[in-house]
């Protein structure tokens, strides 16, 4: 370990520092529960990996280093997100599906745009390398969480399908490697699901929050058909590769309730009807069906975009504020409907999947129970 600290190859980030240096830099964390779980020669290697030492330490903060490979949410508390250590890669910047609740408008320029990164391949071998040299204790994978890597440019880069290649190559490093997307078709197809099949702990989690096509399009603009989605559902799991269907995000449904509305029909409100209850028996059914190994739900959130703006969320806002009994609920950058409202909404599906069989997690759940 003295060895990695005094002679480090990686940029000369930690050269310079003494144990008892690199043992305050801990404190500079963002997070201080981030690595409280590990020892403490691991958490000098998971922060050689992470972030860069500032050039003084006191009064100072860490920055993350550049990677494809990176946390997934470095900067969440652990109280609020006790996800722990786990990989995220962004194949790709931005997303072309239009869907006009994605949350990446709050913190990714141009996000309806879908755009090859630079030198990705380069530093994802750069990235594998290191956490190679690094010997850190494999953890948890996705792709992508801000953009999905199926989109229409992966027809034209294919960085994806590269991505997969080296992962099934590299797949000792991560407990589980997890796709999410709204495009299994493409990942059906013979070119990537040869190499899908290679992956051992590989998991595909896929969006379709609607059953109605109509419904669909008017909310995800530019995404695969609710056909495709489920065609290549069951495709993958023909293959035995384990698939989860994301009912996500849950909008809110007709009948309202009249404990928190007080008005009958989502139309009082000016918000269109995305969801009904047969929607949503319709689609636990199918993932009964093809035999989804679970159902993952989450709320719908109204993101005020910092970069760019959706209908969505002004069609909404009288609902929610209504919902709050006249305060909107405010996190992040986003407003919330009240926990006991998702409580209550979450409870037909949650009925219907105990009927069925099938596990069901709040998304962030999801993320805990990924071994």
């Amino acid at each position: 370990m003295n060895n990695l600290i005094g002679e480090s190859i990686f940029r000369g980030n930690w050269k310079k520092f003494s144990h008892s240096d690199l043992y305050d830099c801990l404190n500079l964390l963002p997070d201080k529960d981030l690595l409280k779980d590990i020892g403490f020669d691991e958490q000098i290697r998971w922060m050689t990996y992470l972030y860069s030492a500032p050039k003084t330490i006191s009064g100072k903060t860490l920055n993350n280093r550049n990677h494809v490979i990176g946390l997934y949410d470095p900067f969440a508390k652990r109280k609020c997100f006790p996800a722990g250590l786990r990989f995220c890669i962004n194949v790709y910047t931005g997303c072309s599906h239009w869907c006009k609740y994605c949350y990446s408008v709050g913190y990714i320029r141009d996000s309806f745009i879908g755009r090859k990164k630079k030198i990705y391949r380069e530093q994802f071998v750069k990235d594998i390398e290191e956490l190679k040299a690094l010997n850190l204790t494999p953890s948890p994978l996705h792709l992508s969480n801000s953009t999905d890597p199926l989109q229409p440019l992966e027809n034209v880069q294919k960085d994806m399908l590269w991505t997969l290649n080296k992962l099934s190559e590299n797949q000792n490093l991560f407990t589980t490697i997890t796709i999410l997307t709204k495009n299994p078709e493409l990942l059906s197809s013979n070119e990537y699901l040869t190499i899908c099949r290679e992956i051992n702990n590989l998991k595909v989690e896929v969006s379709c929050a609607f059953f109605d096509e109509k419904r669909k399009s008017s909310i995800e603009l530019c995404s695969p058909s609710i056909r495709s989605r489920l065609k290549g559902m069951a495709s993958l799991r023909k293959s035995n590769i384990s698939v989860a269907l994301r009912l996500d995000p849950l909008f809110p449904r007709e009948p309202l309730s009249q404990k928190y509305f007080k008005k009958p029909r989502l139309t009082d409100y000016g918000a269109p009807v995305a969801q009904t209850e047969g929607d949503i028996n319709n689609l636990l059914k199918f993932a009964n069906d093809i035999n989804c190994y679970r159902i993952i739900v989450s709320p719908l959130k109204l993101t005020f975009g910092r970069y760019q703006k959706s209908d969505i969320v002004e069609r909404y806002l009288p609902l929610y504020k209504e919902l709050g009994e006249g305060k909107l609920i405010k996190k992040g950058n986003a407003f919330r409907m009240p926990n006991e409202y998702f409580v209550e909404l979450l409870e037909y599906p949650k009925q219907l999947a105990k009927h069925y069989g099938i596990e069901i997690f709040y998304c962030k759940q999801s993320l805990f129970n990924t071994k």
